[in-house]
């Protein structure tokens, strides 16, 4: 998520960040849905989202470079970790905390329902400090339950608050070039940690996807790509090479049907050595595409006003997306495992991708932008 006001925002940014919501939402509720035969037309319609996982990689590209360009920017404040962090507290703790305690009277209330259409896990109760700590990357989440859905998808806000702890102390003490070198050995390095982690944890693939150093990569990438954009001289270099970023984009976008075909799983060990790098520079070329040139096709795209409205509730969007489409099928079709190849299924799920829209519009206009104003009060 972006530290930026509504005057500071990057359209185009927004619009990437429209992309990455979807390509989740598409995952949930299409993708992972059930119904339809091996081979049939809602198959093979299925089929073409299954890489949807790619999106969360789209958040990690953006938010190394929003965050490097920010931290870049202010790293000789006197107030520097101070302003960071309040102003990274009020845009991400309230709604997240907020949801998470939700959690435990969603969880007791489904306790208390006989037939419970989604089953219940008391233990994860014991687990929630992880969770309001961000260290639930640590520990295991039973599928299927209340939690899985409820709980599944903050993975991915642990792994960037993370990553705020570490890139502040990065930006500020290492100069430059040292910064650069820190990078650039992550990228080589990621790699063949994901590979020694499935050597070491071959039951537990999970790890690879969800375990911050083995996601650091895209991080960085994102972080170089920042570099890059705040330096004029290599900021030069790269409109001087547009074309050649292009070729390098559509190289990389050529992929994309081979991963959907024969490598859609992010737990593999070709996951591991390519794919989560390759789709990282994809998107980090695209990003420098859409602010190079403001009249590019992908510049323009990304401006549209429906991506860049989702884009800017993106965030509550994927907090709460995937458990009110479980809950909705819960209630209403009696199992949480949701069909698109029936009238009904897929007019729950419509029905629940509009409450995800409407909740995430309410949170952004009388909770989220207000804060966001409080924290910008804190000046670097």
């Amino acid at each position: 998520m972006s530290e930026r006001t509504e005057k500071e925002r990057i359209p185009e940014l927004d619009g990437l960040r429209g992309v990455a919501i979807l390509l989740v939402i598409l995952l949930h509720y299409v993708s992972d849905s059930t119904g339809g035969g091996f081979g049939s037309v809602l198959y093979r319609f299925r089929a073409i989202f299954r890489l949807g996982w790619c999106g969360v990689d789209l958040f990690f590209v953006l938010s190394g470079f929003l965050i490097g360009g920010i931290l870049l920017d202010a790293r000789d404040s006197p107030r520097y970790f101070q302003t960071f962090y309040v102003r990274r507290a009020y845009r991400i703790l309230p709604i997240y905390y907020v949801w998470v305690t939700l959690y435990i009277v969603v969880n007791t209330s489904f306790e208390h329902w006989r037939d419970s259409p989604l089953s219940v896990d008391p233990a994860i109760l014991n687990h929630l400090p992880l969770y309001y700590l961000f260290a639930q990357t640590f520990q295991p989440l039973l599928v299927g339950t209340v939690g899985a859905y409820w709980m599944g998808v903050t993975w991915s806000v642990a792994i960037e608050e993370q990553f705020y702890l570490i890139a502040a102390p990065m930006v500020r003490f290492l100069r430059e070039p040292h910064f650069v070198c820190a990078l650039v050995s992550t990228i080589f390095l990621c790699p063949f940690l994901r590979l020694l982690v499935i050597a070491e944890w071959p039951s537990q693939l999970n790890l690879i996807y969800v375990f911050m150093p083995c996601r650091a990569d895209s991080l960085a990438i994102g972080m170089i790509t920042a570099v890059l954009w705040k330096d004029p001289g290599h900021r030069r270099w790269l409109a001087n090479h547009s074309k050649q970023l292009s070729a390098a984009a559509l190289s990389l976008l050529a992929g994309i049907p081979v991963f959907i075909k024969w490598f859609p799983s992010p737990y593999t060990r070709f996951a591991a050595l390519v794919e989560y790098q390759w789709l990282a520079f994809m998107f980090a070329c695209l990003l420098l595409i859409s602010l190079l040139d403001k009249q590019s096709v992908m510049a323009r795209a990304m401006r549209l006003g429906f991506l860049g409205h989702i884009g800017q509730l993106s965030y509550c969007i994927y907090l709460i997306h995937l458990p009110i489409l479980a809950i909705a099928h819960a209630v209403l079709l009696g199992s949480p495992v949701h069909r698109i190849d029936t009238f009904s299924g897929i007019g729950v799920t419509i029905l629940a991708a509009g409450i995800t829209f409407t909740a995430a519009s309410l949170s952004w206009a009388f909770l989220e932008s207000p804060l966001i104003r409080r924290g910008h009060q804190y000046k670097y």
